[in-house]
């Protein structure tokens, strides 16, 4: 298979081919326009004959940063897991970099930091952020993200099946926008644990529809039964919670979260059917169906992040206070206090006194339960001036007659407003960073000081003037005899 590129500003065809195989036999050819104008992103999709479905990004000129773009991940894992990233990053980055907070990670099958598509796992539970930077000749792009990371599912008993028929079991589950497909008892097996792979997340007090799919040859019955205490039992009181009538192939029903339930950890939820009645032990073995575990994830009640702060704008290397104004009870906070600031990060409800080394806006982040509340220009940082007098004419003495101009030196390289003083009375109408003397008397001898401010940041200089009168020679001569 071969790709040629052409558009009105060429005259001849250009050979591009990204992905592509060298030889194969092309049954169909279909183009992804990319309406996103600042990401090159369209697509060339071929399907081949007997080799698959192939695709290509089409034609870039390489006059465009990239764009950091990822497959959906799952958001929700557990400890033990292995996480794979898939980049779709477009505009053709060939350097790649990843960074996560906190940094208790470890990456895996030969991927490393600078990996396109690396493989991570995390050594401890609790909420990671990360960004990931794709770069070309032209610029760099980031793309934040959140990971929830839960400790390893308590192990539960393990129900088998004794008979070993094709087309009974559990063919596809579906909850709150989280799917996963199988191929029932015969080929998969009686027990499939997806509790760390496959993780639906819900929130207490709410309704959900979840969907069971089964064979479509013999009615079956389904039941779930989901650990709300997380004690690894699965049959304490209410946690029998799906048990539609037997059907076959669709069954549909509706699970409702109590407000008691174990929430910020990964619980697990069992899944059974079979073609007899599936009993309410969720250990007991089957006869002829399937047994597959979840994992749970419950939300805070309907958390809804929010910070508040005090003392914006505020002067470089004062302090702020964040307090948490989250609504709702959440259990894992992450916060990010944005360019410059120390602490950078931290982990709790606070409140965080946080001061900054270097000016500007700054965007800070709180992360609740893996809700986002970010604020791009929460703070205000104004750099504070930092002053000292020098002389452009004249100098620290002076006689009547001379010129003689202070000049006010601000080291922050900002840009405040000046006010000028003499015995520390203002100078009307002085307020530039210089002052100038065209014709001294006596009377501008004084100290002379200075006020920059940017905002209510400001700082002080002064300097002593002395103004005299030039000498004035003469003598006499006593013509008296002398002796």
């Amino acid at each position: 298979m071969r790709e040629w590129y052409t558009d009105t500003t060429l005259s001849v065809w250009r050979y591009f081919s990204s992905g592509l195989p060298n030889t194969v036999r092309v049954t169909d050819l279909a183009m992804h326009y990319n309406p996103t104008p600042e990401c090159n992103c369209s697509i060339l999709y071929g399907s081949t004959y007997n080799r698959g479905t192939w695709f290509s990004s089409i034609y870039n000129d390489g006059t465009s940063k990239p764009v950091a773009m990822l497959d959906p991940y799952d958001t929700i894992i557990c400890r033990s897991s292995v996480l794979s990233f898939n980049s779709k990053s477009c505009n053709n980055p060939g350097r790649f970099k990843w960074e996560f907070s906190p940094n208790n990670t470890s990456y895996m099958n030969g991927t490393d930091s600078s990996s396109e598509n690396p493989s991570v796992t995390f050594s401890s539970a609790g909420t990671y952020s990360f960004k990931f930077m794709a770069e070309n000749c032209i610029g760099t792009d980031t793309m934040p993200g959140i990971v929830l990371v839960g400790d390893t599912v308590i192990t539960a008993c393990q129900p088998t099946t004794t008979g070993n028929v094709s087309g009974l079991g559990i063919f596809n589950v579906e909850m709150n926008g989280v799917s996963r497909a199988s191929s029932g008892r015969n080929p998969e097996g009686a027990y499939i644990d997806q509790s760390c792979n496959t993780v639906f997340r819900v929130q207490k007090g709410k309704t959900y529809a979840l969907k069971v799919t089964t064979g479509a040859t013999y009615t079956e019955q389904v039941k779930a039964f989901i650990d709300y205490n997380n004690n690894g039992t699965l049959n304490d009181a209410g946690e029998v919670v799906y048990q539609p009538a037997a059907a076959l192939t669709n069954h549909i029903d509706s699970i409702t979260i109590p407000t008691t339930a174990t929430a910020g950890t990964i619980l697990r939820m069992r899944i059974k059917s079979d073609y007899t009645s599936t009993g309410t032990n969720p250990c007991s073995n089957l006869n002829y169906g399937q047994t597959e575990d979840y994992g749970l994830y419950i939300e805070s009640n309907n958390v809804s992040p929010k910070f508040v702060n005090d003392n914006t704008p505020i002067c470089a290397g004062n302090s702020v206070q964040f307090t948490d104004s989250t609504t709702g009870t959440g259990f894992n906070y992450a916060w990010d206090f944005g360019l410059g600031a120390s602490p950078a990060t931290a982990n709790g409800t606070g409140p965080y006194n946080v001061t900054y080394s270097s000016p500007g806006y700054k965007t800070v982040q709180l992360t609740v339960d893996g809700k986002v509340y970010k604020v791009d220009s929460a703070v205000l940082v104004l750099s504070t001036p930092s002053l000292t007098i020098s002389f452009s004419n004249g100098d620290s003495q002076n006689c009547v007659n001379q010129a003689f101009t202070l000049l006010a030196n601000d080291a922050s390289a900002g840009s405040p407003s000046f006010q000028w003083y003499k015995n520390s009375s203002l100078i009307t109408d002085s307020t530039y960073s210089s002052y100038h003397i065209s014709n001294a008397n006596l009377n501008d001898s004084g100290t002379y000081s200075v006020i920059a401010k940017n905002g209510s940041c400001a700082d002080t200089a002064s300097q002593q003037v002395y103004v005299g009168v030039y000498p004035n020679s003469n003598f006499s001569i006593n013509d008296n005899t002398q002796c």
